[in-house]
């Protein structure tokens, strides 16, 4: 197999145990050997690929995705198993490790988890497609923003990397930059409040590249990815500032709440509000969509409430049982027993 070929199939972790624990410790031969090979399939990348410090490297701050840990927490797992004896798997102990430590915050346990399996991945294949990165020059020092890639840093972080090859980029065009931006709202389990926080920061990035131009709800659409129907909703609530100001304080946690209480009395606001503010990026400008033409029954996108929905729709349902052993925190196998489910639904409203 080339460098450029794809792997055909999962490597065994079992067989790989001593670069496993070598990567660990930080071998500084095993990132080498790993620096090498992405060097070596590089050609077809238009971007250079560099090995930086990974004390000069940053993570975005406007990453929406952002895992919630600290790059010394991170190496901190790894430094917890390093005293493990030859007859225990590393990866093992550093996923029972972060599991206890995570044991009272489910969904950091499952950030966490994920991580050390991306690390493992990393170790054994000994080939990490290159991160992606763009740089910024301060005076006489260069510092480098991850642009793509974050948990790939921090998995590798986690090997006892010092330094990470990666593609070294120039910044990005605004319209890349925002459209990573989008995609990475739509990818990731944002709550409301960190959603809406993204949203607005994403318009004010578009207006400053527009010269203090407001976003269209087409536009808005557009970048997003959403209906214009629902792209006007968002408008609306991100240009009434009392609005937005209480969602950012977790004063108002749901869509529904929110679009209540925009375009009220508290439009009058004058010190805020876009409407008073022309250089703010989503002001008065909704536009207007289509009637609807079906009903949609709404997203779900937490597995817990995925569970809630269905046990409350199912009841005691003798035709349709949901598997016992089903992991709940299975994004994949929640949403196909939620499929299923619809269709057993559906099934039953079209013999009534």
């Amino acid at each position: 197999m080339t460098m450029t070929d794809e792997p055909s199939n999962t490597p065994k972790r079992g067989s790989t145990r001593s670069s496993i624990r070598q990567a660990i410790r930080g071998d500084t031969k095993l990132m080498g050997s790993l620096g090498n090979q992405i060097q070596s399939i590089s050609a077809k990348n238009d971007g250079k690929i560099v090995r930086l410090p990974a004390d000069k490297i940053k993570r975005n701050p406007e990453n929406p995705r952002k895992l919630p840990f600290t790059e010394a927490e991170i190496v901190g797992w790894r430094q917890a198993a390093a005293g493990l004896d030859d007859s225990t798997d590393i990866f093992s102990a550093v996923v029972n490790h972060v599991a206890e430590l995570y044991e009272d915050d489910k969904l950091k346990q499952s950030k966490a988890i994920a991580l050390v399996e991306l690390a493992g991945s990393i170790s054994e294949e000994l080939l990490q497609p290159p991160v992606v990165y763009i740089s910024s020059e301060r005076g006489q020092q260069t510092e480098y923003t991850i642009h793509v890639g974050e948990r790939r840093y921090l998995a590798m972080l986690m090997l006892g990397a010092s330094d990470i090859p990666c593609i070294l980029r120039s910044a990005p065009k605004d319209r890349y930059r925002i459209n990573a931006l989008a995609e990475n709202i739509q990818r990731d389990e944002l709550s409301f409040p960190e959603k809406i926080a993204a949203m607005d920061g994403i318009c004010r990035i578009w207006s400053d590249a527009h010269d203090g131009q407001e976003m269209t709800a087409e536009e808005f659409s557009r970048t997003f990815k959403i209906v214009p129907r629902q792209a006007r909703r968002y408008l609306l609530i991100l240009r009434d500032r009392k609005v937005y100001k209480e969602i950012i304080e977790g004063k108002i946690v749901s869509q529904a709440a929110a679009l209540e209480r925009a375009g009220g009395d508290n439009q009058t606001e004058t010190t805020d509000s876009p409407a008073n503010n022309k250089s703010h990026p989503i002001t008065n400008n909704l536009g207007r969509g289509r009637r609807r033409t079906k009903v949609t029954l709404g997203a779900v996108s937490k597995p817990e409430h995925a569970r809630f929905i269905i046990q409350r729709l199912l009841g005691n349902d003798p035709d349709f049982v949901v598997d016992p052993d089903l992991d709940w925190s299975d994004i994949d196998a929640v949403q196909s027993t939620w499929d299923r489910v619809l269709k057993h639904l559906l099934a039953h409203a079209r013999k009534q």
